[in-house]
């Protein structure tokens, strides 16, 4: 057995947290994936004028739970619509808007660091003299000033986010490709007559795959709350469509009386987020061959 294979088996399947993290996880992939057959009602559409007695802000109403209305588990928000239905409809953006935007990040991080490691010299300087700018600005900030000069809107925020991010995968890209060019393995393949693309991409690249992987995982939950922060600050998603930021931003004048239109995309997030680091934090011990050496 392989020092993942004992890693993974050691912090996966003997820790019960992180075995329900990973099931959460894999509960809001597959809700997010088929949304359109768990949603019980449209997520735009308002129930005003369509099901007699519903109004605005109207609380939850279970059938189970002697409720002789309509089903509506999450109760309905300011516009009448199904708040299951929309915080149904928000794993689509919350996870899709965040995988997109961290791939696009590892991908563009990844490539400028085996580049910039390697090659090193003036190249090396240019390309982490203009990471370093991006990194002095906080993250967050980052997003919301692109999108601010860009406009709201999906397309603007996968790209702020990526943008954001993606000097971390950098670093971490051309730490190991300085670690690793001048070993043993390296240097055989260069008197073997190895270019330098196939050196970067065949021998060097896989090294930075575990931390690179460890790094995403964890960055993906960032990126699930920078999304519900621009959304909530009116510059990210734009209505009408469903998503968790948006969501509270909408409800948050009436939490004291309709409290149920803030908690459940609350609850989402924070689900989401939590089950996410957990993963990201035993990924990581898996990895790390100090853990996992005996």
């Amino acid at each position: 057995m392989t020092n993942f294979s004992r890693g993974l088996s050691k912090n996966f399947l003997r820790r019960p947290l992180i075995l329900f993290s990973g099931m959460a996880l894999l509960i809001l992939i597959f809700v997010a994936v088929f949304a359109p057959l768990i949603s019980t009602h449209d997520p735009l559409s308002s129930m005003i004028g369509i099901e007699p007695g519903h109004l605005p802000g109207k609380p939850p109403c279970i059938p189970i739970l002697g409720c002789e209305d309509s089903l509506h588990l999450m109760g309905l928000d300011l516009n009448g619509r199904d708040i299951f239905s929309r915080v149904i409809y928000g794993a689509r953006i919350s996870l899709g808007v965040g995988t997109a935007s961290i791939v696009f990040a590892t991908l563009a991080g990844g490539f400028t660091g085996l580049v910039s490691g390697y090659a090193g010299g003036w190249t090396d300087n240019i390309l982490m003299r203009i990471t370093d700018v991006i990194l002095a600005f906080p993250q967050l900030l980052l997003a919301i000033s692109f999108v601010t000069v860009f406009g709201p809107g999906l397309q603007n925020v996968l790209l702020a986010i990526s943008l954001a991010s993606f000097p971390f995968y950098a670093r971490l890209a051309r730490a190991t490709v300085l670690a690793t060019k001048n070993t043993e393995y390296i240097m055989a393949a260069r008197a073997i007559g190895a270019g330098p693309f196939r050196i970067m991409f065949v021998q060097i690249m896989p090294h930075t795959f575990p931390t690179i992987i460890v790094q995403a995982t964890l960055g993906l939950g960032i990126a699930i709350l920078d999304i519900a922060a621009l959304s909530f600050l009116g510059l990210g998603i734009q209505p009408p469509a469903a998503e968790w930021g948006r969501m509270l931003s909408e409800g948050r004048a009436y939490m004291s009386t309709s409290p149920h239109i803030v908690f459940y995309p609350g609850i989402a997030i924070t689900i989401t987020v939590l089950a996410i680091n957990i993963l990201g934090n035993g990924l990581r011990d898996a990895l790390d061959p100090r853990l996992n050496s005996y």
